[in-house]
């Protein structure tokens, strides 16, 4: 190979740098991203468990949200991943948090190149990649760092695969194990969705390997036993995953809810008028979620490809346009004829956002776009008048471009009829005017070989890289300094909990939030509506707008989204009512409404009353010295005694408490199987009270009462993970010694 045939790679190359540089200029600059889940949820969370890690403290438990819940549990933030583990306890929190949300982009580039050489060519291979990271949906969920980890991974698996299907015996042997690796890994990004997604791929991948060409069984059933393996040695982070799922609110999620975030009606047109839509420019999650952009050149010379007349090519091509179909109908949800059956895949039902399937067309579209380009940089390869004929289909594309333009502009200047959705006129136009210019460079490249793709390749650099930097994940970002700035401290300290303003955000100050968001929030048995819970989760404080007069950050994410009621309005007025009941019993206080005479997280009670329905319930008692507990409990009557908490830290409390009597100490804090008491040294039951909440037990007079949260989920899921891994190790080394025994017995 000459030095010419890598120029036009190397220029691949220097283009994807160039993106990738323009996108990680905030590691440069001390700059973190901050769009969306990014600031509402991402970094709140990576927070508090840097934070866990440097102290030398567990972070299975955090207390700051939710009235407390399970953090390792909730897993998108990866805790037991070993990359995590290390550049969290190690690197500034700003570096490390950064870094998390760019490096799956030059991974996943470079495990493209290295899988897609082998059908396209390292000059195909290069520009596939290069149109797979970094065209629509992977920069589009740059604020979803969970997501484009979990993608990251995909090329890697894929390329393991073939290997291990199609390699030597020793290659196939170290392939199987990279295949559990990045299993593992995968799994332990804590995006579950992703990875069944992944799944899909890899399946689809691994079948076309074995129609292609011959294929033993043996080579088939190492693949899924590396891959059970891999499932096995993520068995730490699915153990506590499955338990927090299984008492989270999205096992019961509504239907409305699943199907949010699909891809439905116009929103295709975006596949050739990407700048038609008003909320591209706005911070609304429909558009990042929704996006089908794949880039104006990928489209045209996948489109120019799949029409092209070359037999060899047949079984290829018929596979991504089946690839590309079947992710469209997976993107429509509900619209689409697949949801039905999804619905009946356990966990997979509750996943939403049917959109992100849409990953699978651009898969196809990089694989088919890189083929294309592979054909303009290696025209002696190929037959020109078949790729002159095959040009019609870019020019259809085109055509389709024009369409939507006309479609959305006929009606307002024919009957001056407007549109909330549609951008202005320039914008509509723009798309049509960029696929003109995109197909006469790519209809240039045809006919005119080698010497016109660098013009096309700086054209589809410009594209993409004016998407990605003009959407909302990639413009807002602020000073690292900025966003980890001290925050006002809670009004009433950590005694007592407090409702509204960005509620994760609030790990970043300490303050200890009734509400939050993560991914599968907590399942409730209270009405949180209802301001008698409020009472019961030790709610001391709620933000208030003076402007007017009213509640601010009661938001659905800090407390409808606990019920997924497909009653939206009605939880809206629920609080509202809410509010005109609260405001007489307490004072304002800058921007917060003091509750009067709220309740401690930690208190004794001398009463206890068994109740089946703690939510009805709680409006016939006084919290205030009787708790609700599912089973009778002997307590004398008499004045309650005092709590003094001596120790407070995430899972790990200590109150002294002085009890004239025998009572119950009840908390404010979430109950979980989890939690372990024990009175002066000796264990003692954790009793459920008040519906969500725990206590225990304590006899009368002065005890020093200490409560943990345990992982429950920690020692079986280390067992597992410890077995999976060591399982594969065993299979690699039985799988190099059966290569070696054969190239010994070969060469004797």
């Amino acid at each position: 190979m000459t030095p010419r045939d890598d120029k036009v790679r190397l220029w691949v190359f220097a283009c994807a740098a160039l993106v990738f540089a323009v996108l990680a200029r905030t590691l440069v600059l001390g700059q973190l991203h901050v769009f969306n889940d990014l600031l509402d949820l991402q970094l709140p969370m990576r927070w508090f468990y840097a934070q866990c890690l440097r102290a030398g403290t567990s972070f299975a438990w955090c207390p700051n949200l939710f009235c407390g819940f399970h953090f390792a549990g909730e897993g998108q933030c990866g805790p037991y991943h070993p990359l995590h583990l290390l550049a969290f306890r190690t690197l500034p929190f700003g570096f490390a948090a950064e870094l998390d949300v760019l490096w799956p982009y030059p991974a996943m580039f470079g495990g493209c190149c290295l899988l897609l050489r082998r059908w396209l060519g390292r000059d195909g291979a290069a520009f596939g990649a290069f149109c797979f990271t970094f065209a629509g949906f992977n920069v589009l969920h740059l604020h979803h760092n969970s997501v484009t980890a979990a993608v990251a991974h995909l090329p890697w698996l894929l390329w393991c695969s073939d290997v291990a299907l199609r390699g030597e015996r020793r290659q196939a042997a170290w392939a199987r194990f990279g295949i559990t690796l990045l299993t593992a890994s995968q799994l332990l990004l804590g995006h579950l969705q992703m990875v069944w997604i992944s799944v899909l791929i890899e399946l689809a991948f691994v079948l076309w390997l074995a129609r292609a060409g011959p294929a033993r069984a043996g080579r088939l059933a190492g693949i899924v036993a590396a891959k059970v393996l891999g499932l096995a040695g993520a068995g730490i982070q699915l153990a506590a995953t499955w338990d927090y799922y299984q008492a989270s609110a999205r096992t019961a999620a509504a239907d409305w809810y699943r199907n949010s975030f699909a891809v439905e009606g116009l929103r295709w047109m975006q596949l050739v008028n990407p700048y038609a839509f008003k909320d591209r420019l706005t911070a609304d999650p429909t558009y990042e979620e929704c996006s089908v952009y794949v880039g104006v050149a990928p489209l045209l010379l996948a489109v120019w490809f799949a029409g092209s007349r070359r037999r060899s090519e047949r079984r290829l091509k018929v596979a991504l346009v089946v690839l590309f179909g079947v992710a469209l109908v997976l993107a429509m949800g509900r619209d689409g004829l697949l949801y039905a059956a999804l619905r009946l895949v356990p966990v997979v039902r509750s996943f939403r956002c049917p959109a992100r399937y849409f990953l699978l067309a651009q898969w196809a579209v990089a694989v088919a776009a890189g083929a294309g380009w592979r054909r303009l940089s290696r025209p002696g390869e190929f037959p020109r008048d078949d790729s002159s004929r095959s040009l019609r289909s870019v020019w259809v594309v085109v055509a389709a471009s024009y369409a939507t333009a006309l479609a959305i502009l006929a009606p307002r200047f024919l009957i001056g009829a407007s549109s909330a959705h549609y951008d202005a006129t320039w914008r509509v136009l723009l798309g049509p005017a960029l696929f003109t210019v995109g197909g006469w460079l790519t209809a240039r490249a045809v006919r005119s070989g080698r010497r016109a793709v660098l013009p096309l390749l700086l054209f589809t650099t410009v594209d993409l890289l004016v998407y990605a930097a003009g959407s909302p994940p990639h413009r807002l970002v602020a000073p690292v300094a900025k966003v980890l700035a001290p925050r006002p401290p809670a009004p009433l300290g950590e005694a007592y909990r407090v409702i509204g303003g960005p509620a994760n955000l609030s790990l970043l100050s300490g303050t200890w939030q009734m509400g939050g968001y993560t991914g599968f929030p907590p399942a409730k048995r209270l009405d949180y509506a209802d301001p008698r819970a409020w009472l019961a989760a030790s709610v001391g404080a709620v933000r208030w707008d003076r402007s007017t007069a009213g509640y601010a950050g009661l938001d659905l994410r800090d407390l409808a989204e606990w019920l997924y009621a497909d009653r939206r309005n009605a939880v809206w007025r629920t609080l509202n009512r809410a509010a005109v009941r609260l405001k007489p019993e307490g004072r304002v206080a800058g921007d917060w409404l003091m509750l009067d005479r709220p309740i401690p997280r930690f208190r004794l009670v001398a009463r206890a009353v068994v109740s089946r329905n703690p939510a009805a319930d709680l409006r016939s008692i006084d919290l205030r010295t009787t708790c609700l507990v599912e089973e009778p409990l002997a307590l004398p009557p008499g004045a309650a005694g005092t709590v003094r908490v001596e120790r407070d830290r995430p899972g790990d409390m200590v109150a002294v408490v002085d009890a004239p009597s025998r009572q119950l100490l009840c908390s404010g804090e979430s109950w979980h199987r989890g939690w372990l008491a024990s009175v002066d040294g000796r264990p003692v039951p954790v009793l459920r009270v008040n519906g969500d909440f725990f206590g225990c037990v304590v006899e009368s007079g002065r005890h020093r009462v200490a409560l943990e949260f345990t992982d429950p989920t920690l020692p079986a899921g280390r067992a597992r993970s410890v077995s999976g891994l060591g399982l594969a190790v065993v299979m690699l080394l039985a799988g190099l010694l059966q290569a070696c025994r054969r190239r010994g017995s070969a060469v004797s």
